[in-house]
């Protein structure tokens, strides 16, 4: 899976959590942790300082807030 896809995806999951708070906060940790395995890997995090831009001001905010969700 691409990363662009695989962000555009996170960022869906992200904004519909916080929208409807429909996911159990277990499952949204899960979706955490995936977030950090990917940005833990220099060159991934490499492409997020680059691309990050292209998705919605929240989920960025989120994510280099560092608030992901651990397990």
């Amino acid at each position: 899976m691409s990363l662009c896809l695989a962000f555009s995806i996170y960022t869906r999951i992200y904004i519909t959590n916080i929208i409807t708070k429909l996911l159990e906060e277990e499952l949204w940790a899960g979706w955490g942790q995936n977030i950090r395995d990917h940005l833990a890997q220099p060159g991934v995090a490499a492409w997020w300082k680059s691309k990050s831009y292209l998705y919605a001001k929240s989920f960025r905010e989120y994510i280099n807030s560092g608030k992901c969700p651990r397990n």
